[in-house]
Protein backbone atom coordinates (compact mmCIF):
# COMPACT_ATOMS: atom_id res chain seq x y z
CA UNK A 1 0.00 0.00 0.00
CA UNK A 2 1.66 3.26 -0.65
CA UNK A 3 4.62 1.80 -2.42
CA UNK A 4 5.51 1.15 -6.05
CA UNK A 5 6.28 -2.55 -5.92
CA UNK A 6 8.16 -4.98 -8.51
CA UNK A 7 6.28 -6.10 -11.97
CA UNK A 8 6.16 -9.95 -10.94
CA UNK A 9 4.38 -10.57 -13.85
CA UNK A 10 5.19 -8.73 -17.15
CA UNK A 11 2.83 -9.75 -20.27
CA UNK A 12 2.72 -8.73 -23.66
CA UNK A 13 -0.71 -8.20 -24.94
CA UNK A 14 -1.12 -8.04 -28.93
CA UNK A 15 -3.89 -7.56 -30.85
CA UNK A 16 -3.62 -8.69 -34.34
CA UNK A 17 -6.12 -8.00 -36.50
CA UNK A 18 -4.99 -9.02 -39.50
CA UNK A 19 -5.15 -13.15 -38.53
CA UNK A 20 -7.88 -11.92 -35.86
CA UNK A 21 -6.04 -13.36 -33.12
CA UNK A 22 -4.80 -12.84 -29.59
CA UNK A 23 -0.96 -12.86 -28.89
CA UNK A 24 0.03 -12.88 -25.24
CA UNK A 25 4.07 -12.96 -24.75
CA UNK A 26 5.03 -13.31 -20.70
CA UNK A 27 8.41 -11.87 -20.24
CA UNK A 28 10.17 -13.91 -17.40
CA UNK A 29 11.13 -10.85 -14.64
CA UNK A 30 14.23 -12.04 -13.89
CA UNK A 31 15.81 -11.07 -17.11
CA UNK A 32 18.83 -9.54 -17.14
CA UNK A 33 18.52 -6.29 -18.70
CA UNK A 34 19.71 -2.50 -19.73
CA UNK A 35 17.75 -0.24 -17.60
CA UNK A 36 17.58 3.50 -18.48
CA UNK A 37 19.17 5.17 -16.29
CA UNK A 38 19.98 2.63 -13.58
CA UNK A 39 22.28 0.16 -15.82
CA UNK A 40 21.68 -3.80 -16.02
CA UNK A 41 19.11 -5.23 -13.70
CA UNK A 42 16.10 -7.72 -13.47
CA UNK A 43 13.55 -6.32 -15.57
CA UNK A 44 10.63 -6.06 -13.15
CA UNK A 45 12.63 -3.71 -10.70
CA UNK A 46 12.09 -1.33 -14.00
CA UNK A 47 8.44 -0.60 -12.50
CA UNK A 48 9.99 -0.01 -8.82
CA UNK A 49 12.30 2.22 -10.46
CA UNK A 50 10.15 4.55 -12.66
CA UNK A 51 6.77 2.68 -12.87
CA UNK A 52 4.60 1.60 -15.71
CA UNK A 53 6.76 4.52 -18.31
CA UNK A 54 9.66 2.99 -17.44
CA UNK A 55 8.60 -1.04 -17.23
CA UNK A 56 6.84 -0.15 -20.74
CA UNK A 57 10.63 1.81 -21.87
CA UNK A 58 12.70 -1.06 -20.74
CA UNK A 59 10.33 -3.42 -23.22
CA UNK A 60 10.81 -1.10 -25.90
CA UNK A 61 14.68 -0.84 -26.13
CA UNK A 62 15.20 -4.41 -24.84
CA UNK A 63 13.13 -6.10 -27.28
CA UNK A 64 12.79 -3.61 -30.16
CA UNK A 65 9.09 -3.11 -29.53
CA UNK A 66 6.71 -0.17 -29.91
CA UNK A 67 4.16 -0.31 -26.92
CA UNK A 68 2.27 2.44 -26.34
CA UNK A 69 -0.03 1.58 -23.70
CA UNK A 70 -0.11 -0.41 -20.57
CA UNK A 71 -2.64 -1.87 -17.91
CA UNK A 72 -1.55 -2.91 -14.69
CA UNK A 73 -2.71 -4.36 -11.72
CA UNK A 74 -2.26 -5.42 -8.15
CA UNK A 75 -2.59 -9.03 -6.89
CA UNK A 76 -4.89 -7.91 -4.39
CA UNK A 77 -7.32 -6.48 -6.80
CA UNK A 78 -7.43 -9.73 -9.12
CA UNK A 79 -9.95 -10.90 -6.35
CA UNK A 80 -12.04 -8.37 -7.22
CA UNK A 81 -11.57 -8.86 -10.79
CA UNK A 82 -12.49 -12.49 -10.87
CA UNK A 83 -15.81 -12.10 -8.74
CA UNK A 84 -17.00 -9.41 -10.36
CA UNK A 85 -16.99 -11.43 -13.64
CA UNK A 86 -18.90 -14.07 -11.48
CA UNK A 87 -15.43 -16.85 -11.50
CA UNK A 88 -13.45 -18.37 -14.17
CA UNK A 89 -12.56 -21.84 -15.01
CA UNK A 90 -8.90 -23.45 -15.60
CA UNK A 91 -7.20 -25.88 -15.32
CA UNK A 92 -5.99 -28.05 -11.94
CA UNK A 93 -3.67 -29.96 -11.82
CA UNK A 94 -2.61 -32.13 -8.58
CA UNK A 95 0.02 -30.37 -7.30
CA UNK A 96 -1.42 -26.79 -8.51
CA UNK A 97 -4.25 -27.66 -6.06
CA UNK A 98 -1.60 -28.76 -3.50
CA UNK A 99 0.44 -25.62 -3.84
CA UNK A 100 -2.48 -22.67 -4.42
CA UNK A 101 -4.14 -24.24 -1.20
CA UNK A 102 -1.39 -23.17 0.71
CA UNK A 103 -1.11 -19.73 -0.27
CA UNK A 104 -5.39 -20.00 0.57
CA UNK A 105 -4.77 -20.88 4.08
CA UNK A 106 -2.04 -17.85 4.13
CA UNK A 107 -4.18 -15.16 3.17
CA UNK A 108 -7.72 -16.33 4.73
CA UNK A 109 -5.71 -16.85 8.05
CA UNK A 110 -4.29 -13.19 7.74
CA UNK A 111 -7.71 -11.97 6.98
CA UNK A 112 -9.32 -14.39 10.44
CA UNK A 113 -11.50 -16.07 7.61
CA UNK A 114 -12.32 -20.24 6.65
CA UNK A 115 -10.10 -20.81 3.28
CA UNK A 116 -12.22 -21.34 0.14
CA UNK A 117 -9.75 -24.19 -0.81
CA UNK A 118 -10.00 -25.79 -4.04
CA UNK A 119 -11.54 -29.01 -4.12
CA UNK A 120 -10.71 -30.88 -7.03
CA UNK A 121 -8.50 -30.94 -10.30
CA UNK A 122 -9.10 -31.02 -14.37
CA UNK A 123 -11.31 -27.82 -15.12
CA UNK A 124 -12.44 -26.20 -11.72
CA UNK A 125 -14.73 -22.98 -11.32
CA UNK A 126 -12.30 -20.60 -9.56
CA UNK A 127 -13.78 -17.66 -7.39
CA UNK A 128 -11.51 -14.87 -6.99
CA UNK A 129 -9.60 -16.44 -3.96
CA UNK A 130 -9.18 -19.14 -5.48
CA UNK A 131 -7.85 -17.56 -8.41
CA UNK A 132 -5.25 -15.71 -6.68
CA UNK A 133 -3.88 -19.02 -4.98
CA UNK A 134 -3.32 -20.22 -8.56
CA UNK A 135 -1.22 -17.01 -9.66
CA UNK A 136 1.08 -16.95 -6.61
CA UNK A 137 1.97 -20.35 -7.14
CA UNK A 138 5.88 -20.74 -7.53
CA UNK A 139 7.07 -24.00 -5.90
CA UNK A 140 6.90 -27.23 -6.02
CA UNK A 141 6.14 -29.40 -8.24
CA UNK A 142 4.80 -26.89 -10.60
CA UNK A 143 7.51 -25.64 -12.96
CA UNK A 144 8.65 -22.74 -11.12
CA UNK A 145 9.00 -19.63 -12.42
CA UNK A 146 8.20 -21.12 -16.23
CA UNK A 147 5.10 -23.02 -14.93
CA UNK A 148 4.30 -19.67 -13.10
CA UNK A 149 4.37 -17.50 -16.47
CA UNK A 150 2.05 -20.39 -17.93
CA UNK A 151 -0.56 -20.26 -15.69
CA UNK A 152 -0.65 -16.20 -15.81
CA UNK A 153 -1.25 -16.72 -19.86
CA UNK A 154 -3.94 -19.20 -18.77
CA UNK A 155 -5.35 -16.92 -15.80
CA UNK A 156 -5.52 -13.95 -18.76
CA UNK A 157 -7.25 -16.39 -21.28
CA UNK A 158 -9.76 -17.67 -19.08
CA UNK A 159 -10.63 -14.24 -18.19
CA UNK A 160 -11.02 -13.34 -21.81
CA UNK A 161 -13.13 -16.97 -22.54
CA UNK A 162 -15.80 -15.47 -19.29
CA UNK A 163 -16.14 -12.27 -20.79
CA UNK A 164 -17.07 -14.13 -24.59
CA UNK A 165 -19.72 -15.66 -22.68
CA UNK A 166 -21.11 -11.73 -21.83
CA UNK A 167 -23.42 -9.92 -23.77
CA UNK A 168 -21.40 -7.30 -25.79
CA UNK A 169 -24.13 -4.89 -24.70
CA UNK A 170 -22.96 -5.75 -20.74
CA UNK A 171 -19.53 -4.63 -21.70
CA UNK A 172 -20.08 -0.75 -20.91
CA UNK A 173 -21.11 -2.03 -17.13
CA UNK A 174 -18.25 -4.33 -16.91
CA UNK A 175 -15.52 -2.01 -17.78
CA UNK A 176 -17.70 0.95 -15.39
CA UNK A 177 -16.89 -1.78 -12.47
CA UNK A 178 -13.47 -3.33 -13.33
CA UNK A 179 -11.58 -0.33 -14.52
CA UNK A 180 -11.30 1.34 -10.60
CA UNK A 181 -9.20 -2.01 -10.14
CA UNK A 182 -6.41 -1.15 -13.20
CA UNK A 183 -4.12 1.53 -13.75
CA UNK A 184 -3.99 2.24 -17.40
CA UNK A 185 -3.26 4.91 -20.23
CA UNK A 186 -5.96 3.70 -21.94
CA UNK A 187 -9.79 5.30 -22.14
CA UNK A 188 -12.56 3.90 -21.54
CA UNK A 189 -13.77 4.48 -24.87
CA UNK A 190 -11.01 3.06 -26.42
CA UNK A 191 -11.26 -0.19 -23.97
CA UNK A 192 -15.12 -0.58 -24.98
CA UNK A 193 -13.75 -0.49 -28.71
CA UNK A 194 -10.65 -2.72 -28.48
CA UNK A 195 -13.09 -5.10 -26.12
CA UNK A 196 -15.62 -5.14 -28.85
CA UNK A 197 -13.71 -5.42 -31.83
CA UNK A 198 -11.87 -8.69 -29.73
CA UNK A 199 -14.86 -10.06 -28.94
CA UNK A 200 -16.58 -9.97 -32.28
CA UNK A 201 -13.63 -11.43 -34.41
CA UNK A 202 -10.96 -13.20 -32.35
CA UNK A 203 -11.08 -16.76 -30.73
CA UNK A 204 -7.87 -17.60 -31.24
CA UNK A 205 -5.11 -16.77 -28.68
CA UNK A 206 -1.35 -17.73 -29.14
CA UNK A 207 1.08 -17.99 -25.88
CA UNK A 208 4.70 -17.69 -25.86
CA UNK A 209 7.31 -16.21 -23.30
CA UNK A 210 10.50 -14.37 -23.53
CA UNK A 211 13.24 -15.21 -22.87
CA UNK A 212 12.66 -17.98 -25.79
CA UNK A 213 14.54 -21.67 -25.08
CA UNK A 214 17.04 -20.71 -28.12
CA UNK A 215 17.63 -17.44 -26.32
CA UNK A 216 18.49 -19.24 -23.52
CA UNK A 217 21.24 -21.88 -24.91
CA UNK A 218 25.06 -21.51 -25.57
CA UNK A 219 26.03 -20.25 -22.15
CA UNK A 220 23.12 -18.00 -21.20
CA UNK A 221 20.12 -19.29 -18.47
CA UNK A 222 20.40 -18.81 -14.95
CA UNK A 223 23.82 -17.21 -13.97
CA UNK A 224 25.10 -15.87 -10.69
CA UNK A 225 26.41 -11.88 -11.41
CA UNK A 226 27.57 -10.21 -8.27
CA UNK A 227 26.14 -12.45 -5.68
CA UNK A 228 22.62 -12.10 -7.57
CA UNK A 229 20.70 -14.41 -9.55
CA UNK A 230 19.61 -13.49 -12.93
CA UNK A 231 18.28 -14.80 -16.41
CA UNK A 232 20.52 -13.98 -18.92
CA UNK A 233 19.74 -14.58 -22.79
CA UNK A 234 20.67 -13.79 -26.16
CA UNK A 235 19.22 -10.03 -26.58
CA UNK A 236 19.20 -10.84 -30.96
CA UNK A 237 17.23 -14.09 -30.93
CA UNK A 238 14.53 -12.11 -28.74
CA UNK A 239 14.32 -8.80 -31.06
Amino acid sequence: EGETGRSDSIMILTLDNVHNRIKLTSVMRDSYVDIAGHGMDKINHAYAFGGAQLAVKTLNQNFGLDIKDYVSINFSNIEKLVDALGGIEMNVTANDQKEANKHIRTLANKRGITPDLIDGTGTVELNGMRALGMLRIRKGNTGGDYGRTDRHREFLTAVYNKLKTKNVLEYPAIINELLPLVKTSLTYDKILSLGTEAASKINTIEQVRFPTDNALKNGYGGKMISGVWYLTFDKEICR
